[in-house]
């Protein structure tokens, strides 16, 4: 059985060059309805060195991604756009 997160993941990636980093993945709608697999990066290990810390950042993400706001990956914590 395949495992669904409705509410979005977190995973720590490692890295074959560089630091293991954190990644925060969910899916969207697109405007014809196709699901997107979206993620964005938190940070490294050294920057959050556990996970309940990256699950910290994830919740303030995911509490705008539930307002169906739009989320500019490239900084999670700016306005709506």
């Amino acid at each position: 059985m395949r495992v669904s997160y409705q509410r979005g993941h977190l995973r720590c990636v490692n890295r074959k060059d560089g630091p293991s980093r954190w990644e925060f993945l969910w899916r969207e709608n697109d405007p014809l309805g196709h699901r997107i697999r979206r993620n964005t990066v938190i940070g490294t290990l050294d920057q959050y060195p556990t996970e309940e810390l990256a699950l910290e950042w994830s919740r303030d993400c995911e509490c705008k991604l539930m307002r169906c706001e739009t989320v500019n990956v490239n900084n999670p914590f700016s306005s709506p756009i």
